[in-house]
């Protein structure tokens, strides 16, 4: 999870636990119990993610992956970010 948040000059800066792995099912449940009608999502992961990934989001999707060239996301467009 995100330890602190630090404000800099854009792009903003965040310090970032890294390790455990990301379970992103969870994010598109959560929208669809709450019925979050959102413009857009974004995901910032390391892409090792759970190997049956629900995403029954209909908004665009961003997937923003650290690690992972090999991942490929289930709804949306993947761009690859340099640590």
């Amino acid at each position: 999870g995100v330890t602190g948040v630090q404000t800099c000059a854009l792009p903003i800066c965040f310090p970032v636990t890294i390790g455990g792995g990301t379970r992103v099912s969870c994010v598109s449940a959560y929208m669809n119990e709450r019925n979050i009608d959102a413009d857009g999502v974004i995901v910032y992961t390391d892409g090792h993610v759970e190997h049956d990934v629900r995403w029954d989001v209909a908004c665009p999707t961003l997937w923003l992956v650290t690690r992972s060239k090999s991942f490929t996301p289930p709804h949306g467009r993947k761009v690859m970010v340099k640590e």
